[in-house]
């Protein structure tokens, strides 16, 4: 390609092509990295944010369903304070029926089917009879009476509680008062009332009797279908007893699970598929708002059924087939039943992280319009700098290369313009040094012949002294390099296995569609190998610091006790594996220790990190940590039961990047820096670390700290 042939004839092209290339590739990096940092960091901020919305959602949503539970408490309240009014009234009316004034005859109409009914014109006009095919004949006119009294009452009450769909008196014998009057010719007719009724049959009865309410409380049903038109109730029922202690009756009141629903569960949500419902002692469905979800939570194929899951505490996080749900109860302390409400988290989520990737497409744009404008400014200025550059060493070297061509012409008086002190100019004070040399030895040839060679042997012996200067100089270039290119590719191999990890998370996050756990869960393999590169970049500049001497100590007295304990708790913390365990044995009386505790504290992070690292995998992980004085000297010593080292590579363990080649087996991360930088601080103290260690059995780690007496304080 003659763009490759025109460059590699010139020197000048050559210097300018490689600078423009050096120059632009840092800036590409700079600036894909710069990329991913800002999509990382964004997904951060919007879990972060997501976690916080949901627990303020949560916590308001708990709020406003104890507030609902509480109304809906204050209600049953009320409905079961009426109902005592009238239990009261009627053990009264029977207890005095013959203070009772006569109110004349009740007229009934008895059917073909055998029950009898007091008939109406309105159902709110009264309350009306109604005794079964199956009560005794006549019944007791004065019971029927007694009861007709309790019919102001029923109204009263039906009035003031709009909850309730009806109010009875029932009888032990089957026959019972009901307000609003029930009409029992239509009832029978469409197959809901049965003509032989025995209400000891039914749950609204039988929750009052003898057997199951002996402490004659009220008694909440649970839900049934009525023997009325009603459809589904519940009943709450209180027993009547004569003086003499016989149940004569149940005063109940009807509340359908259709007037529940509206009156009681008629709330609304901003999440479109959250949604209330209540439950019984028993966890029995009591009500429940309807919706797409509610169906598919509530039906006999869903996994977990939510009619199954139990009260354990106010808010409860489930995992369904439907996605994470928040469950949220509340307990109606009347009946005991339950409020409870289920909201998605994806109903929560949806807006923040639909808000959040607005906004980071918005980011990402205006960064990377903003990144080419650096990259295009960038460039030009580089090339402009490489042009300015590459002219002032091609320059004077052309010139040199004309001065040449001129000398070997016969012409040695050529004048080269010296325009630098650098390498450059010393070249053409030595070429014109070289030119008025050469003229004069062929001046004085023949007359200085001995003088000329013993000259030329000085020359040389000067140039031989260069030339090994040179040499020499090359070789600590060379080894410079060799050390540069190993620390070079030592970084971009630990740089680059977590990079390719992150890539191929973000590809798969971006181009499918996973659970939300899957992405949870892939999420914080991203954070993690993240993590690692930081890691490696903090110990890279702290490294850095301490070859430059940059590092400054900020010195106090510490106990090492402190410092140890402090140590571990934060190593623990790090630590994905519980099940090493810490001995920690102190010798009493320890002096305090005169050093930077948030250096040392680094140090010791360091090395019990490794510890932990290389005993998780091999038996039963224990580490040992024994502080004691000896002589002049504090001893911390770190002894794990690990992998262990082997003897020839314990004399390497503190230079960076280096690790035993068994860890890379056992696919353990690290960064090979963590020893080399507890070393520096520890003999940055004037301290000494030392390691034994046999493969297989364990390492420890001995550091000792000079005991500093106040008489010889150092000022840092």
């Amino acid at each position: 390609m003659w763009p490759y042939r025109v460059i590699k004839q010139s020197f000048y092209l050559k210097i300018l092509s490689l600078m423009a290339l050096l120059a632009f590739i840092p800036f590409v990096a700079l600036g894909f990295y710069s990329v991913v940092q800002v999509n990382s960091f964004s997904q951060s901020i919007t879990q972060l944010q997501i976690q916080q919305t949901i627990g303020k959602v949560l916590e308001q949503k708990s709020a406003l369903l104890q507030k609902e539970a509480d109304n809906i408490n204050v209600k049953f309240l009320n409905v079961e304070q009426h109902l005592k009014i009238i239990q009261r009234q009627a053990e009264y009316l029977f207890a005095n029926k013959a203070a009772l004034h006569a109110t004349g005859t009740i007229p009934l109409v008895s059917s073909s089917e055998g029950y009898q009914w007091e008939p109406f014109h309105s159902e709110y006009e009264k309350a009306n009879l109604f005794i079964s095919a199956i009560a005794p004949k006549p019944f007791s006119s004065q019971d029927l009476a007694t009861a007709k009294g309790l019919e102001p009452l029923f109204m009263q009450t039906f009035e003031n509680e709009p909850l309730l769909k009806g109010v009875f008196f029932c009888f032990s014998e089957s026959a019972w008062l009901i307000y609003p009057a029930m009409n029992a010719d239509h009832e029978t007719s469409i197959n809901k009332l049965p003509p032989d009724i025995n209400v000891k049959d039914f749950e609204f009865y039988s929750i009052a009797d003898e057997e199951h309410n002996p402490n004659r409380d009220i008694q909440w049903t649970d839900p049934y279908s009525d023997v009325t038109h009603w459809e589904m109730v519940v009943t709450a029922a209180i027993p009547v007893y004569l003086p003499s202690g016989t149940l004569r009756g149940v005063v109940g009141a009807d509340l359908p699970i259709q007037f529940i629903n509206d009156k009681l569960l008629n709330l609304t949500f901003p999440e479109p598929h959250a949604f209330a419902f209540i439950r019984d002692n028993e966890g029995n469905l009591v009500a429940s708002q309807s919706n797409e979800l509610s169906e598919k939570l509530f039906s006999d194929h869903a996994s977990p059924r939510l009619s199954e899951k139990k009260y354990t505490e106010p808010i409860q996080k489930i995992s369904t087939s439907e996605g994470i749900l928040y469950l949220l109860s509340a307990p109606i302390t009347s009946n005991g039943w339950e409020l409870q409400f289920v909201i998605p988290e994806s109903d929560i989520t949806a807006p923040i992280i639909h808000d959040a990737n607005v906004q980071t497409s918005m980011q990402k744009e205006r960064f990377i319009w903003r990144l080419l404008l650096f990259l295009l400014l960038g460039s030009l200025v580089v090339i402009l700098f490489s042009y300015y550059f590459s002219k002032t060493v091609t320059e004077p070297i052309n010139r040199l290369i004309r001065a040449s061509q001129e000398i070997i012409k016969g012409n040695y008086r050529v004048h080269i313009p010296i325009t630098s002190s650098d390498e450059i100019g010393q070249l053409t004070k030595t070429f014109h040094f070289m030119e008025t040399t050469i003229e004069k030895l062929i001046n004085e040839l023949t007359k200085k012949a001995s003088v000329l060679e013993e000259r030329v042997l000085e020359r040389t012996k000067e140039l031989w002294d260069a030339n090994m200067q040179l040499n020499e100089t090359l070789i600590k270039l060379q080894q410079s390099e060799t050390a540069r290119t190993e620390l070079i590719v030592q970084i971009s191999h630990d740089l680059k296995t977590p990079l390719t990890s992150i890539k191929g998370y973000l590809q798969l996050l971006h181009e499918h569609q996973f659970s939300a756990e899957k992405q949870q869960e892939w999420t914080q393999l991203i954070l993690l190998r993240t993590n690692h590169i930081i890691r490696l970049i903090d110990d890279l500049f702290e490294i850095s610091a301490m070859e430059l001497h940059e590092t400054h100590f900020k010195k106090e007295w510490v106990p090492v006790e402190f410092l140890i304990e402090h140590a571990v708790n934060i190593a623990r913390n790090n630590s994905l594996d519980s099940a090493v365990q810490f001995q920690m044995t102190f010798e009493d009386d320890l002096p305090l220790i005169y050093v930077d505790p948030a250096k040392v504290n680094r140090a010791l992070i360091n090395i019990i990190d490794n510890a932990i690292k290389y005993s998780q995998s091999h038996r039963k992980g224990e580490i040992r940590i024994n502080a004691l004085q000896q002589h002049a000297s504090v001893i911390i010593e770190i002894a794990d039961n690990g992998m262990g080292i082997s003897e020839e590579h314990v004399e390497k363990i503190f230079t960076p990047f280096f690790r035993d080649p068994e860890v890379f087996k056992a696919q353990i991360i690290g960064t090979g820096l963590g020893l080399a930088i507890s070393q520096k601080i520890i003999e940055g103290h004037k301290g000494e670390i030392l390691i034994t260690s046999k493969k297989g059995v364990g390492t420890t780690v001995s550091i000792s700290f000079p005991d500093v007496g106040t008489d010889h304080l150092e000022v840092v």
